[in-house]
Formats: structure tokens, C-alpha cells, sequence
């Protein structure tokens, strides 16, 4: 009988302490086991410290994206659907990101994202003409069923050129 509540008494602490330890678990880092950059682990561990920190956020996923690491850089973003929805130059980051991915209509609803809070809060001119030039190609693609286009470079071809060729006749 004593053994019974002796099992009980250890059973409830070992669940106090797992939910104690379950809310104050710190993140965990992926790219400090990584070998390579040291700059790449101090960004992502200043992330980690202070996910409010829209700055490192925004420099962390760009990184990644330098490092040919979309699908990283996209996460890393997701984890703060707040930046996303307040900074233009995070939804850009979004867009080139699911490009990269091959993922054309999520890049084409962040493209537009990016434009949107730019009409609202202003830009650099620079992101606001890469966010339009990468809208109508992304339109076109999504248009024609494109939803990668390194899968289907004939395709991708042919999109640009009908592309190119409407900016064309939108400058004469």
C-alpha cells in the first residue's frame, strides 16, 4: 500500500516537472550544429533569443537565401507571421524564397503582399520595381499552370518571352 503512493508521489512529481520544463524550453538552434559560418549561428541564435527582433529575422532569412537555402529562409520567416504581415522587405524575402522553391503561387500572394505594404507604408524604389517585375512574371507562369519553373524550362521560355514582350508594348 505505502509502495502504491510512493508511485503516485513520483508519478505526479515527474509530471509537474516535465510541464515546468515544457514552458521554459529554449529554442532550438539548427544551423549552430552545422558546420560553416559563424556569422550564420550568431544570427540564428539572436533569433532565437529574441524572435521580436524583425532585423536579425529579416538578416538571418537573407543569409540563408544568399546560401542557396529557400526553404530555410522561408521557415525562418513563417515564425513570425507578424513581420510578414508588417514589412514589405520580409514578404519580398518571402516571394524570392518560394521562388526559389518552386513555388509559384505562394511566391505570387507574397510578391503582392510586398506590393501592397509598400502602397501602404512606401519602399525603396528598388523593391518596388523587383516586386512588379516579379509579379507579371509569376502571373504569367501561375496563368499557364507553371508552378516551378526550373521543372519545365520550355514552358519557363516561352512565359518570359510573352512576358518581355508585353513590358514591351506597355513601354512604346
Amino acid at each position: 500500500m505505502v509502495r502504491g503512493w510512493m508511485n503516485v508521489a513520483l508519478l505526479a512529481g515527474i509530471s509537474i516537472m516535465a510541464a515546468l520544463g515544457a514552458s521554459q524550453r529554449t529554442p532550438s538552434l539548427v544551423l549552430a550544429h552545422l558546420p560553416g559560418d559563424p556569422a550564420l549561428a550568431e544570427l540564428e541564435a539572436r533569433v532565437a533569443s529574441d524572435p521580436k527582433d524583425e532585423a536579425a529575422m529579416i538578416q538571418l532569412a537573407r543569409t540563408l537565401l544568399d546560401r542557396n537555402a529557400p526553404g530555410l529562409a522561408v521557415t525562418v520567416l513563417e515564425r513570425s507571421p507578424s513581420v510578414l504581415q508588417r514589412s514589405a522587405e520580409a514578404a519580398d524575402l518571402a516571394s524570392t524564397a518560394q521562388l526559389r522553391s518552386g513555388k509559384n503561387r505562394s511566391a505570387l500572394a507574397w510578391t503582392r503582399q510586398a506590393l501592397a505594404l509598400c502602397e501602404k507604408r512606401g519602399c525603396e524604389h528598388g523593391t518596388v520595381v523587383r516586386a512588379t517585375r516579379r509579379e507579371e512574371l509569376l502571373e504569367a507562369a501561375v496563368s499557364e499552370g507553371i508552378e516551378d519553373l526550373d521543372a519545365n524550362p520550355e514552358a519557363t521560355a516561352r512565359v518570359l518571352r510573352k512576358a518581355v514582350r508585353q513590358v514591351q508594348l506597355a513601354m512604346n
